[in-house]
């Protein structure tokens, strides 16, 4: 809603929008929760893998060394012992992970920390277990290195580590790789330049783990992102259907038969929005309806928060009338008005309204607007009287400053009252331009070719619009005095 008579704006703190920290706040926590269970399901077959492949190890040591036995490249039995000793131990390791995983309900840094354990572990089992070996200090630490890359390699595959999870481990191994070049200067065992030069370059084994975790990251929280949203839109979707149940059914029923009858035409920005028609229900022992209020309100703002504040506005309305179904127009809007500046304005919330009372005994209309565009009194006779705006919108004043005028006029059998929102005068073509309040008083001066007042506005507002989207509510609202003939 576009206010033209806002004198004074309220300031108000910059805040980052709760919607949006409630969003970032259930996407990280679902996103965790997703990734702890994958954690689980994968930390198994984790241990499975690495298993398998120390297995392999375990049979190729064996193999090699019954087929060398009587050869000059039999190996030492002693080699042979330690060596099939520690790849025991590595795989005594992995099965106590699978036990872990299926008996202990381990939290997802307890399972990080210990698959990071484990990948050192089996790295040092194996620097060991070449170093048991002929090679001693000599290329053990480049064997190893490889036997790193691998472990690593799996590691990233298997697991849904992040690039900083996957560093955690090479910090260990490389740290123990660097104390076994100090203890090899120590003891004065140098190697040549060519392996120091492998040596250092000895960091970049981790590269390919980090590639991989980064990109599969990446595409889990991409992947993740997408389904979370379209999940999160179905579900708005579904709420938003049932906002829209309830927000419709707190307008009124037409009144097709009877001495005054009310037909409306309403058309939201979205599926809900801010405008609104409220028309108290008959009272009890008034069974003819000798009295008619109508109240029609715009609150600022489109979609799901202003039709929350319409529930709160329509409460308001339903309690005035209660307590004293003959209220006057203009004591509405004063009293709308007290309870939007006390409850609504401190949030920027403001509404436009017109109150209408009709007297069908003394055939007369009463109408008060507050910043309201001017509506339209149609004689059965063809004269065409604007009914403009009396007051100034709701909210933006105190109570005791507030000033706004009742005005009185026939309301003859025949005669029509038409009120609209701005959505209609501010409706916009393809070239920018809107219908206006001249637009609209030319349309309803005009030949009515048998179609309701309703009817004529709404094909207007389309056919002005064409293509382009809605991007205001649009409430029209029809009151006749019906002819003798039609009662």
């Amino acid at each position: 809603m576009n206010i033209l008579n806002l004198i004074t704006f309220r300031k108000t703190k910059k805040q980052a929008t709760p919607s949006l920290v409630t969003a970032s706040a259930e996407f990280q926590h679902e996103f965790v929760h997703t990734t702890d269970r994958l954690l689980r399901k994968r930390f198994f077959w984790f241990y499975v893998v690495f298993a398998g492949i120390l297995a392999i190890q375990v049979v190729t040591q064996v193999v090699v060394s019954v087929l060398a036995i009587g050869t000059d490249r039999a190996p030492d039995t002693t080699d042979v012992v330690v060596n099939t000793v520690l790849y025991l131990l590595q795989l005594c390791v992995c099965a106590g992970g699978i036990a872990a995983v299926k008996r202990l309900k381990m939290s997802r840094e307890q399972m990080v920390r210990t698959s990071q354990i484990v990948l050192v572990l089996i790295v040092l089992f194996h620097m060991i277990a070449s170093a048991v070996q002929d090679q001693a200090f000599e290329g053990n630490v480049w064997n190893s290195l490889m036997f790193f890359f691998l472990y690593h390699v799996v590691a990233c595959l298997v697991l849904p580590w992040t690039p900083k999870q996957a560093l955690t481990p090479a910090y260990a191994v490389l740290a123990i790789f660097a104390a076994t070049e100090v203890v090899r200067l120590a003891t004065g065992n140098v190697n040549p330049p060519w392996m120091i030069a492998f040596d250092l370059l000895s960091v970049f084994t981790v590269l390919p783990g980090l590639a991989i975790c980064a990109l599969r990251h990446s595409s889990r929280t991409k992947k993740f992102k997408m389904g979370f949203l379209q999940d999160r839109y179905a579900d708005m979707r579904r709420e938003l259907y049932g906002a829209q149940q309830i927000h419709e059914s707190i307008f009124p029923d037409e009144v097709l038969e009877g001495d005054v009858q009310l037909r409306y035409e309403y058309q939201p920005m979205r599926q809900i929005g801010g405008d609104f028609l409220f028309i108290p229900p008959a009272r009890k022992g008034d069974p003819k309806r000798t009295k008619t209020h109508v109240v029609m309100l715009d609150v600022t703002g489109h979609g799901i928060g202003a039709a929350l504040t319409v529930n709160r506005l329509h409460g308001e309305l339903e309690r005035l009338y209660a307590e004293n179904p003959d209220i006057e127009p203009d004591e509405v809007m004063r009293k709308m008005n007290r309870y939007i500046h006390l409850t609504l304005a401190i949030h920027s919330v403001y509404a436009t309204g017109v109150a209408v009372s009709i007297d069908h005994e003394k055939s007369e209309l009463k109408y008060a607007s507050a910043g309201h565009p001017p509506s339209f009194l149609r004689g059965v006779d063809g004269t065409l009287e604007d009914l403009p705006s009396t007051g100034l919108l709701l909210g933006v004043s105190m109570a005791h400053d507030y000033l706004i005028e009742m005005r009185t006029h026939r309301f003859v059998p025949g005669d029509t009252l038409i009120a609209y929102t701005d959505g209609v005068i501010e409706c916009r073509n393809d070239k920018n331009r809107m219908i206006g309040v001249d637009g609209l008083r030319q349309v309803l001066a005009s030949k009515h070719n048998g179609t309701t007042y309703i009817e004529t506005v709404t094909a207007m507002v389309d056919s002005h619009r064409a293509a382009v989207a809605n991007d205001d509510d649009v409430l029209v609202v029809e009151v006749t005095r019906a002819l003798q003939s039609e009662k």
